[in-house]
């Protein structure tokens, strides 16, 4: 397959995470003289010294079966110190230590976090506390935040209780122009990956 993908960038950094395809193998015709594409071990790829506009093609093969590389031993269960009392103290609290099932500990967190927390894109210069972690600010005391912080959330909670777990970054695009698909900033999306029975 064949994919032209072409478009703005608003965001003032110099790189930036761009879309892709399952199973893409090359990129060419990259807008930009001193552009260039850089894909990390997860298959992301990322536009560096890129303009505002962005164009680029994509070769893929559809029927390629794109997989996560399988856990990596410490790095899928790390959990930066600035962050391990706040996780700790609500894993204890939600319990799941005692949860031998996977299933049960990711439904425990579904449940807590859409029953306690709002999802909101909208924050305050007044609303953050720069005296404490964001993640710790988010699950203790605001309480609703955007997807960056429910996957960062989610993915150290798992991690806390021994399972492997990725924070995920793409985009969620359900836009389908005359025979092209509309990406645009605001599909741009960050989840939580768990690694369990492989």
């Amino acid at each position: 397959d064949f994919i032209e993908v072409r478009g703005t960038v608003a965001q003032k950094q110099a790189s930036s995470v761009v879309p892709s395809a399952p199973g893409f193998y090359a990129v060419t015709d990259i807008l930009g003289e001193q552009t260039y594409a850089e894909v990390n071990s997860m298959g992301t790829l990322r536009l560096s010294n890129r303009d505002m506009v962005i164009s680029y093609s994509l070769y893929a093969d559809s029927h390629k079966r794109v997989l996560d590389k399988p856990p990596m031993g410490e790095i899928d269960l790390h959990i930066p110190v600035e962050e391990k009392k706040v996780i700790a103290e609500l894993a204890d609290q939600l319990g799941l230590r005692s949860m031998q099932d996977p299933s049960e500990v990711i439904a425990t967190l579904q449940t807590y976090f859409y029953r306690n927390f709002e999802y909101s894109t909208q924050f305050a210069a007044g609303d953050i506390d720069r005296e404490r972690s964001k993640i710790e600010w988010f699950l203790n005391d605001l309480k609703r935040g955007h997807c960056e912080y429910y996957a960062t959330a989610g993915v150290l909670l798992l991690r806390e209780v021994g399972i492997p777990a990725r924070y995920a970054i793409g985009y969620a695009v359900s836009e389908r122009g005359s025979g092209c698909w509309n990406v645009r900033g605001t599909n741009g999306h960050a989840w939580t990956r768990a690694h369990i029975d492989g």
